[in-house]
C-alpha cells in the first residue's frame, strides 16, 4: 500500500482521534475528519463530525477534549470540519450554533503601548477566556469563518487586519509577538502556514504576504517536523503555490509518522495537503443555506 493509504487505514481504524490512546480531542478530530473527507472516506468522516458534535455545548462552543471541556478555541476546527463533511448539510446545526458562539468571542483589547510593537487595539481570537488575541487561534477562526461564507463579515475582517498586523517585517510570524524588548522575534514554520492561510482569499497580493510565502517555501524541506511541515504546506496550498516535490515531501512525513506513532493530527494535515482540500475555501464564497439570514450580525459578548 501507499503512506497515503496506509494513513488512510490507521485513522480509519481508530475509534476516537486525540493526542494520546483512546482520548478524543477536538483539534485531531476535526483535523481527521477533514483529511477523510478529502480522500473519500466519507463514513469515518461522518462519525468524526459525530464525535465533535456530541462535545458542543448549549453556547456553541466545543471544548479541547473529552476530559477537558474548555477553553474553546477548537470551535474554529470543529466548524471547518462540518463544512467540509461528506453530508455538511446534516451539520448545519451545530455550524450555525458554532459561528454565533465564535462571532461572540474576542480578545481583550488594549491602548497602544510604546514597548509593544504590535496593534494591541485588534480584537482578534484568544486561546483562553479574558485574555489577548494570538494569531494561531484568530488564523483558525478566520479560516473556519470563511469557509461558511462569511469572508466580508466584519469580525473576521479585523481578524485579517490582526494577522496582517502580527508579521514580522521580512516575512514569516512569530506565534502573535512582532518585537519584545526592541528585538525582533524570529519566524517559525507552523505560525506563518496557518496564518497564510487564512489569508489567502483576501491577501494573498499584499507584500506582507508575498514575503511570508517566500520565506516559508524557502524554509521548508523534506526533513522538516511533520507538524511544522503539515501547516507550512497547508498555508503554500492555499494560494498554490507549492514546491515541486512538495507532495514527495508529504508522503515522506506520512512514512515517519507511521514508523513512529501514527499521531492522528500529524497525519491529517498532510493528508489534507495531499487530497488538495485548501485550495477551494478560499474560492467558495457561498453560504451554506440560511447561515447568513439566521447568524446575528453583532451577537452578545460570550466569555470563551
Amino acid at each position: 500500500m501507499t503512506p497515503i493509504q496506509r494513513s488512510l487505514v490507521r485513522l480509519t481504524a481508530l475509534p476516537v482521534w486525540g493526542y494520546e490512546a483512546l482520548v478524543g480531542a477536538a483539534e485531531p478530530t476535526a483535523a481527521v475528519a477533514c483529511a477523510l473527507a478529502a480522500h473519500g472516506e466519507q463514513a469515518a468522516a461522518q462519525r468524526a463530525g459525530h464525535w465533535l458534535a456530541n462535545q458542543q455545548s448549549s453556547t456553541g462552543a466545543v471544548g479541547v477534549s473529552e476530559r477537558q471541556s474548555s477553553p474553546h478555541w477548537a470551535t474554529a476546527w470543529a466548524l471547518l470540519a462540518w463544512r467540509l463533511a461528506p453530508a455538511p448539510a446534516e451539520f448545519l446545526a451545530q455550524r450555525e450554533q458554532a459561528v454565533r458562539f465564535l462571532l461572540s468571542v474576542e480578545g481583550d483589547r488594549t491602548p497602544r503601548q510604546e514597548e509593544v510593537d504590535h496593534d494591541t487595539t485588534l480584537a482578534g481570537w484568544p486561546w483562553v477566556a479574558g485574555t489577548h488575541a494570538w494569531l494561531e487561534p484568530t488564523a483558525l477562526s478566520v479560516i473556519a469563518l470563511q469557509a461558511v461564507g462569511l469572508a466580508e463579515h466584519p469580525r473576521v475582517r479585523e481578524g485579517e487586519r490582526l494577522l496582517l498586523d502580527r508579521i514580522l517585517p521580512d516575512g514569516g510570524c512569530n506565534y502573535g509577538n512582532t518585537c519584545v524588548l526592541g528585538q525582533t522575534l524570529r519566524p517559525h514554520l507552523q505560525p506563518t502556514g496557518l496564518a497564510l492561510w487564512a489569508l489567502a482569499r483576501n491577501h494573498r497580493e499584499h507584500p506582507r504576504v508575498i514575503r511570508s510565502h517566500q520565506w516559508l517555501a524557502a524554509n521548508l524541506t523534506a526533513t522538516t517536523s511533520s507538524m511544522s511541515l503539515g501547516f507550512g504546506l497547508l498555508g503554500l496550498s492555499s494560494v498554490e503555490a507549492l514546491p515541486s516535490a512538495a507532495l514527495h515531501w508529504a508522503e515522506q512525513g506520512l512514512e515517519r509518522i507511521l514508523a513512529r506513532d501514527g499521531q492522528p493530527l500529524s497525519l491529517a494535515l498532510l493528508l489534507m495537503v495531499l487530497g488538495n482540500s485548501v485550495a477551494p475555501l478560499g474560492k467558495d464564497g457561498a453560504p451554506p443555506p440560511n447561515l447568513e439570514r439566521q447568524v446575528e450580525p453583532n451577537p452578545p459578548q460570550e466569555g470563551v
